[in-house]
């Protein structure tokens, strides 16, 4: 194929030898751990992976760019690393890292940018491997009124106008191979493709619809096993020697990090040592606890007092568990195996970035970790600390029985909605929470003198009932609503009830979540 843009820029097809071509795009979907990615509340349209060389010594190349949070990078898959041993032969040089992405069909896609080059070694290639169905890749010149390096600056009518647009057609078994001169003046772009069915062709058709997009870089920048020192092209040490210990956060570093991806977006003529030349040891924009919400209010609430009271502040995750496309579907074909319920995640801000997934491991870990130093934490006899903990499991199973009486009273009403029915159903429930009354009357909490792991498992259970019921479902028991109203005046408790409530939508930010083919 004729050269694209700069001329430093062709699509090679048939990439890949007949014999590892031969249903590579099953197997590179069956065999990579996917991620979800959310923004601002909603799913991006692709589901993403991060792969790379690992060292011996655990040290592995770090590609940095503007992103809410990016999938962890795990050693090259065997058929990845057989990709990538093709790729390598038709650029002339290593690659370490790759940025996988699955477009499940074609409203699946990728808004316009220009890679960052803060980590990319000079002279090497972006390789862009397709596989699946074919998707039309755009590429147009950056707006000369947004261009830094630019002087006599168009109108915005007249930028477009001027503009140049090219489009390269990346069918499966393809390679683009990207110079970073045509990288640094133009943008690219995966658009939706809203055609009806009838409108497309057999290759457009093919797979389902669906594309997995490998891109790989040779990176110059490194961090060691725990992500605690950074080295290399980008960074301000340029030898594991020099290695420097990682920033993370909102710190003036980040910022001009930050800046510099930005003028590097909008320049036709980026001077890569102006910019870059120094290095940035910023490895995390914020440096936040992160938490991955589930699809359980319930859960997601118990968790959330949890942080207020302990007055630990957080940033909402991004990313969702790892998964296998077929995971426990043996022989299926074109459906993932997502969780339909993605349990909940919390990213602590140590660091090593610990990691809990799961209610239950998120609520002990809190505990243990972040209760220390509170009021009462210290002072629990043997026996307190007993109360507690029994209770606490109690609570946790409240939901679950809460939700079976629930579900049990709906069958029997027949979708009737008759007020006062529904009030003789509370017979079930009223037991059970008679037990919780006679806890609530023996002291100012549920479990002893001091809010504990039994208070975060259960209040939240009894503000959804009463959502539920009204005020007739605790009215009947005293000491559990005065308990309740007790908990509900608390700091935490009226700022997560405050953040429950809808606001306006936030505007997006300049850049993708992953900004990236």
């Amino acid at each position: 194929m004729e050269p694209l843009c700069e001329g430093d820029t062709t699509v090679i097809h048939n990439i890949l030898p007949a014999p590892l071509a031969e249903g590579i795009f099953e197997k590179v979907r069956d065999e990579v751990l996917w991620q979800r990615m959310l923004h601002q509340g909603g799913e991006v349209p692709r589901l993403v992976a991060v792969q790379g060389e690992v060292a011996d010594d655990g040290s592995a190349p770090v590609y940095r760019h503007p992103s809410d949070e990016s999938p962890p990078l795990l050693p090259f898959s065997p058929t990845v690393q057989k990709i990538k041993a093709e790729v390598e032969k038709q650029l002339g040089h290593p690659l370490n890292h790759a940025l996988i992405q699955f477009y499940r069909d074609g409203t699946d896609y990728i808004s316009e940018h220009s890679d960052k080059t803060l980590d990319i070694v000079k002279g090497s290639y972006i390789a862009n491997v397709s596989l699946g169905a074919e998707r039309t890749m755009v590429l147009r010149t950056k707006r000369r009124a947004k261009d830094p390096s630019s002087t006599g600056l168009p109108s915005g009518e007249e930028d477009s106008k001027q503009r140049i647009t090219s489009r390269a057609r990346l069918p499966h078994n393809s390679l683009c191979r990207m110079g970073l001169v045509t990288n640094m003046r133009w943008l690219h772009a995966i658009r939706q493709d809203k055609r009806a069915e009838r409108d497309k062709t057999a290759s457009e058709l093919a797979f389902s619809g669906g594309r997995i997009s490998l891109t790989f870089r040779q990176i110059g920048t490194f961090l060691d096993r725990d992500s605690t020192l950074i080295w290399g092209q980008g960074a301000t040490g340029k030898t594991r020697e020099e290695a420097h210990t990682v920033i993370n956060g909102q710190s003036p570093e980040a910022v001009r990090m930050l800046q510099a991806f930005g003028t590097e977006n909008h320049s036709t003529e980026f001077n890569w040592d102006d910019y870059y030349g120094k290095g940035f040891d910023v490895l995390h924009m914020s440096n936040s606890p992160r938490l991955c919400a589930s699809s359980d209010p319930i859960v997601n609430m118990r968790i959330a007092l949890m942080l207020a009271e302990y007055g630990v502040t957080y940033a909402k995750g991004s990313m969702s568990p790892s998964f296998n496309w077929k995971e426990g579907i043996p022989g299926a074909k074109d459906t993932p195996a997502t969780p339909e319920s993605l349990p909940i995640r919390f990213v602590d801000n140590d660091a090593a970035k610990s990691t809990v997934q799961g209610e239950l491991a998120i609520m002990l870990y809190l505990d243990a970790v972040h209760a220390s130093g509170k009021a009462g934490a210290a002072a629990r006899s043997q026996t307190d600390t007993a109360r507690v903990f029994t209770r606490f499991q109690q609570g946790l199973s409240l939901l679950d029985k809460w939700r079976r009486l629930k579900r049990h009273g709906e069958e029997e009403e027949e979708e009737e909605k008759n007020k006062k029915k529904k009030k003789s159903d509370l017979g079930p429930l009223q037991r059970e929470l008679a037990i919780w009354e006679g806890y609530a009357s023996e002291a100012d909490f549920i479990a002893g003198s001091s809010i504990s792991l039994a208070d975060f498992a259960v209040w939240p259970v009894l503000h959804a009932i009463g959502e539920e019921y009204d005020a007739e479902a605790l009215d009947a028991n005293k000491k559990l609503k005065e308990y309740y109203e007790k908990v509900k005046a608390r700091e935490s408790a009226v700022n997560i009830l405050g953040a429950n409530r809808p606001t306006a939508r936030m505007p997006r930010r300049r850049y993708s979540v992953m900004d990236e083919p």
